[in-house]
């Protein structure tokens, strides 16, 4: 691949261009997040996306920077309540899968998405058993197997895990190619979806910066009306 790519501001106006070299070590480097790694992907495939809608408006500092640093661009979080109705392990997956918005949400839906999180949950014990974190890492088109999709649907699919930072994207040399894949954000299923309770807090506090905000904002307006109006009665009684 080369050439260079054209990179947007929140404003969706060209401020310049980026090569390759600088993406990748964008999407690559230690500690990257899922949303920025989405976005400098989004860039090698789209050009020019749209970064963070919610952190337009007066919303403050603080909730600015929870909106456009912490939290994914057109997250969608959908927390259902369901219960098991027994301890087979297929189900208690199952179950989790759909509390957490992870489940298929059309009715004929067949992706098999609990037994591509039983699958990843495997690799990774495998591979801190075995001290191969390499072995942890699974590609779209496995996961895409596991789950009983095509490749693209998988890719469709994908997106809430990244959201919800249960799965991160990891790269590794094997004989001499780079191999590309996702696994557990965690060194278990109950550390990855930790990242996903911090993530759905994230929002939370972001939502209720807002709230704060908006209260604020109300209050002086309504300062700004009363003071406004002072003067004419003034006059008025004189």
């Amino acid at each position: 691949m080369s050439g260079k790519y054209k990179k947007c501001d929140k404003n969706a106006g060209t401020v310049g261009e980026m090569g390759e070299e600088h993406i990748f070590s964008k999407i690559f480097a230690p500690g990257a997040s899922n949303a920025k790694i989405a976005y400098y992907e989004h860039v090698l495939s789209q050009n020019c996306p749209k970064l963070s809608g919610l952190s337009t408006g007066p919303v403050g500092k603080i909730g600015t920077f929870l909106c456009s640093a912490l939290l994914p661009e057109h997250m969608e979080i959908l927390l259902e309540n369901a219960e098991a109705t027994s301890n087979d392990v297929e189900e208690l997956a199952k179950i989790l899968a759909v509390r957490f918005g992870l489940a298929p949400r059309k009715k004929d839906g067949n992706a098999q998405l609990h037994k591509l999180m039983l699958h990843l949950y495997e690799r990774k014990k495998e591979a801190n058993r075995e001290k191969r974190p390499e072995v942890a890492v699974v590609p779209v088109e496995e996961m895409a197997l596991y789950a009983g999709i095509k490749r693209q649907t998988m890719y469709d699919y994908l997106h809430r895990w990244l959201d919800l930072q249960i799965l991160k994207k990891t790269s590794f040399v094997s004989n001499g190619k780079v191999v590309i894949g996702y696994e557990l954000n965690g060194t278990n299923l109950e550390g990855a979806f930790r990242k996903a309770e911090t993530t759905i807090k994230n929002h939370m506090d972001a939502s209720f910066k807002l709230i704060e905000n908006l209260q604020n904002e109300i209050k002086k307006e309504k300062l700004r009306d009363a003071n406004a109006a002072s003067p004419s009665e003034g006059h008025l009684s004189q």
